[in-house]
């Protein structure tokens, strides 16, 4: 999508990449929300209090993740989601990520919920751990940090490296790239006190017919906030209409 169309202080439709124009009188934005006021609709559309707002809040932390692919039997039978964590001091966590130096990694088996992403002989395994965007230089950190995530699994998962048959690590840039979320930010705005709850963009904007959904809006981030923000958003529209 190329931008949202707006006449008479109100969304009018989407023009696409081909200059296809779409009219619809409302749209949905589950975007970088400062992209979609400043690229998508553009600041001459929208107040400059509400801007200013947008500009306050900071995004939240990246991270680095490693896609695996490994022999079946490596992880028959293993749990979805595992958290593996070195120390019980979540706040010293946290800052090591912050500092390039994550010391926590999740390990997801996305094959034991849908086999068939992957051939019947192999599971496909993702390594996770929060990262600060700002933890690079991305090319020559990239393969130490997937070696890092590797050796950490297969520390706890025997024969892991022995059965790997696919590797290949993402990194905050990574993200930033193909989900265009500023700084690679997984949750959106930081999940703060100050930024959670009605402390972020609401559904509704100054913009008639423009509405708000996913994890940079509220109620915050992370896959139950995203769900509920979908609901709020469905239900702001369901009243002005």
């Amino acid at each position: 999508m190329r931008r949202i169309s707006v006449e008479d202080e109100r969304v009018r439709g989407i023009v696409l990449e081909n200059g296809q124009c779409i009219a619809a009188p409302v749209v949905i934005s589950n975007a970088d929300v400062r992209q979609t006021a400043l690229e998508l609709v553009g600041r001459d559309h929208l107040p400059a209090g509400y801007l200013r707002q947008l500009r306050r809040l900071q995004p939240s932390i990246s991270a680095f993740i490693a896609y695996l692919a490994v022999e079946r039997s490596t992880l028959s039978p293993a749990s979805h989601e595992t958290f593996f964590f070195e120390t019980t001091d979540h706040e010293a966590a946290y800052e090591s990520a912050l500092a390039g130096t994550p010391r926590w990694f999740t390990a997801t088996v996305p094959t034991h919920v849908d086999p068939s992403l992957a051939p019947e002989d192999e599971h496909l395994l993702v390594l996770t751990t929060l990262l600060g965007a700002d933890a690079g230089p991305w090319p020559e950190r990239k393969q130490e940090l997937t070696d890092a995530l590797v050796d950490a699994a297969a520390a706890r998962i025997p024969g892991l490296r022995d059965s790997l048959r696919f590797c290949e690590g993402a990194s905050p840039r990574t993200m930033e790239r193909y989900t265009r979320n500023e700084s690679g930010a997984i949750y959106g705005f930081a999940l703060t006190p100050a930024q959670v709850g009605p402390s972020r963009p609401a559904p509704t904007t100054p913009l008639r017919g423009l509405y708000l959904a996913g994890h940079w809006t509220q109620p915050g981030g992370g896959i139950t906030g995203v769900i509920t923000s979908g609901q709020h958003c469905a239900r702001a529209i369901l009243d002005a209409t």
